[in-house]
């Protein structure tokens, strides 16, 4: 539903002329609160007028990502096997690794893990990651530093096979990573050019930085309007648009 015309300021490009303002609702739990949200006519970046004081009312300890995960417990000679011929997958070395692969087949691995030139040593961060589902996936592949960080989990987590989730922000990780990723959580940072900031500072300098997010305009941004799923108000404060994600970049180093 969009409401008349007024001056909203892009916290990306700084525009503040011709910004369309709209009213969304949360609907996930049912709360059905009003959030109102603009588009910057300039960077396109859809952005929530003003940052709620706080969110935990909307990060329940039944959200989706921190349901307890199913842990499939490997012995150490199965996981030297797959980490052995992950790693041949990544990086073709390895006379362990090419054996395996004769033998059983490359590891099945998402697009992005193959292009992020990581290696199964490679010392992974996931930011905003939940339980640790992605991490532990990866343990069982055969990655062997896999960290986790997110500020909404109920306590740190310590799993048996070495993964580690803990409750803290980007900003309190004084870490540096050799690869970070953010799977649709970039969305929910209420600063994102302090957040691609860290994440430059955390990073090594071959390392690379993933971000997964909903971006704007899109079919469905234009077909479904506030009723967008991805829109999901107050928890999604901006989804961007490459344009807004270039500048941001470009500032952020």
């Amino acid at each position: 539903m969009k409401h008349s015309i007024k001056a909203y300021v892009c916290r990306i490009c700084g525009n503040s002329a011709g910004n369309v303002p709209y009213i969304a609702r949360e609907m996930m739990y049912g709360f059905r609160d009003e959030f109102e949200y603009f588009q910057c006519s300039n960077c396109e970046c859809l952005q929530a007028t003003e940052i709620p004081e706080s969110l935990s009312k909307y990060y329940s300890e039944d959200y989706y990502s921190f349901s307890t995960p199913e842990l499939i417990k490997l012995n150490k000679i199965m996981w030297l096997f797959k980490h052995h011929r992950t790693g041949y997958c990544l990086s073709g070395k390895g006379a362990m690794g090419r054996i395996l692969v004769k033998l059983f087949g490359r590891t099945h691995l998402p697009e992005w893990i193959g292009s992020a030139g990581v290696h199964v040593d490679s010392r992974i961060l996931d930011v905003g990651c939940g339980a640790g589902h992605l991490l532990l996936y990866l343990h069982k592949k055969g990655f062997s530093d896999l960290t986790g960080v997110d500020p909404y989990i109920q306590e740190d987590r310590y799993y048996d096979n070495g993964v580690r989730v803990l409750k803290r922000s980007l900003d309190e990780t004084n870490e540096s990573f050799d690869f970070i990723m953010l799977h649709h959580s970039f969305e929910h940072f209420s600063d994102p050019l302090n957040t691609l900031k860290t994440l430059h500072e955390r990073t090594e300098c071959e390392g690379q930085v993933l971000i997964r997010i909903p971006v704007v305009p899109s079919f469905a941004w234009k077909q479904y309007g506030t009723d967008w799923v991805q829109l999901d108000a107050p928890r999604h404060l901006f989804l961007h648009s490459i344009k807004s994600m270039e500048l941001l970049s470009g500032e952020a180093g």
